[in-house]
């Protein structure tokens, strides 16, 4: 399991999060990288998109060494691991603010004052191995899952075990798969929802876009190495959740939500505009964002 996954994306309310036991809703023990489903919660404008490009960032820049292994060691599958897919539904996601982010963390992990030609190259390298669609629908975002999971079932598929089937000299990293964010699936199944008897009918009884939509990314996780990072507001909740809800609830292994600051608090007096609260509410970790997207 990669270090990014055991708790290193240098952002430290997800790393602590990543650190604690995972949760489990079914009883299913987490084995693997791709069983890891991370949320990040919170009402708009608290960072949920900055938090998650921080995050895409280090992911890639953590892989470099591992992908210039696989080179030497002539492992094409290996070399083509590590690659980050961001689902944007709401056009959050842009290339010129991960592009600065990119930069300081290479800057970071090389050490270094200044953009040289190595850090350059390095910042293009990492900028292919991100892919951003933006699907116009629900429909949209179950052809992206399935395009994904045949792509990825031809490279690097999973055993029985959780395992990488095919013989590598050198661990290939998993795919980085990042929802932003799943409010819009979220309206579009309540709007379905309050279509009542219209609604269409399969054998398995009424399904809507968002159902179809988890539980393809539930088969995306059990075939192929994925790990799996996503943003969602508040949302209303009803008193008793749906089937869609709980199926989704019931994939999240870590979570996280951001608020705001609390005009004249502790925080606010630090200097911080925003927290982050820990999945069990035992921590509040405050936080802000520098001129860069970094976090501190």
């Amino acid at each position: 399991m990669p270090n990014f996954v055991q708790g290193n994306t240098n952002v430290s309310f997800v790393d602590s999060e990543l650190r604690r036991t995972p949760r489990t809703p079914r009883g299913v023990p987490i084995t693997s990288p791709s069983s890891l489903v991370f949320e990040i919660e919170g009402p708009s404008g608290v960072g949920k998109t900055s938090t998650l490009t921080s995050a895409v960032a280090q992911f890639v820049v953590s892989n470099y060494h591992t992908y210039h292994e696989a080179v030497l060691a002539n492992d094409e599958a290996t070399e083509m691991s590590g690659q980050v897919v961001v689902i944007d539904t709401e056009c959050g996601v842009f290339p010129a603010p991960l592009k600065s982010v990119l930069e300081a963390k290479i800057l970071s992990a090389l050490n270094k004052q200044a953009l040289d030609h190595q850090c350059r190259e390095m910042v293009e390298w990492a900028m292919q191995r991100i892919h951003i669609i933006r699907p116009s629908s629900t429909a949209g975002g179950i052809a992206a899952l399935e395009s994904l999971r045949h792509k990825l079932s031809t490279v690097n598929p999973l055993n029985q075990n959780g395992k990488i089937s095919q013989h590598h000299q050198i661990t290939p990293a998993p795919t980085l798969l990042c929802l932003d964010s799943l409010s819009a699936f979220h309206y579009h199944d309540k709007y379905v929802d309050n279509l009542g008897d219209f609604k269409d009918k399969t054998a398995n009884g009424v399904q809507s876009g968002l159902n179809d939509f988890f539980l393809l990314l539930t088969r995306l996780r059990n075939s192929c190495d994925v790990v799996v990072f996503a943003t969602k507001p508040h949302l209303y909740r009803k008193k008793n959740e749906n089937s869609t809800s709980i199926l989704w609830n019931n994939s999240v292994t870590h979570s996280v939500t951001l608020n705001n600051v609390i005009d004249g608090g502790d925080e606010d007096r630090a200097g911080y505009d925003k927290v982050a609260v820990s999945c069990d509410g035992t921590t509040t970790t405050p936080f802000k964002f520098d001129g860069r997207g970094g976090i501190l």
